[in-house]
């Protein structure tokens, strides 16, 4: 007996204004950066090379009120990657998360640690979906 496992994957899909690539990842700066206590997660999105947030002033201060001292105006945050937003002792000890596929499909092991992926239609991968995971279990003689 020979157990196959698939498993359903639901991702974010692909009608979304968040997008990512292998060279330009969405890409997550995560820490609790104003020390209260609360994981923060700063989502940038590339454009022409560069890592840009985005949230805009008013949710990132939401999220990291300190940030208000640093943009005090919105011309101060306006154009500022990522990268310039935190400083040296701010990116010590920073997780940082990327992912370059939102598609959803079905993963399909076929043995010896080899997975096949299958998209699913265009139409279902323009829908958000929850995450979401359903295992079959088969007996194969």
């Amino acid at each position: 007996m020979t157990a196959a496992w698939i498993f359903v994957m639901g991702n974010r899909g692909l009608n979304s204004l968040i997008k990512g690539n292998i060279s330009e990842p969405c890409t997550i700066y995560a820490k609790d950066f104003d020390n209260n206590g609360s994981y923060d997660a700063v989502l940038g999105y590339y454009n022409q090379g560069k890592c840009y947030p985005l949230f805009s002033r008013d949710q990132l201060i939401d999220q990291i009120p300190s940030m208000r001292k640093k943009f005090v105006r919105y011309r101060d945050y306006s154009g500022k990657t990522l990268d310039d937003i935190f400083t040296v002792n701010e990116k010590k000890d920073m997780e940082v998360f990327k992912t370059n596929f939102f598609a959803s499909g079905v993963l399909m092991n076929e043995g010896n640690n080899s997975f096949v992926l299958f998209l699913f239609l265009i139409k279902l991968n323009s829908l958000p979906s929850m995450i979401w995971l359903l295992t079959i279990l088969t007996t194969m003689v």
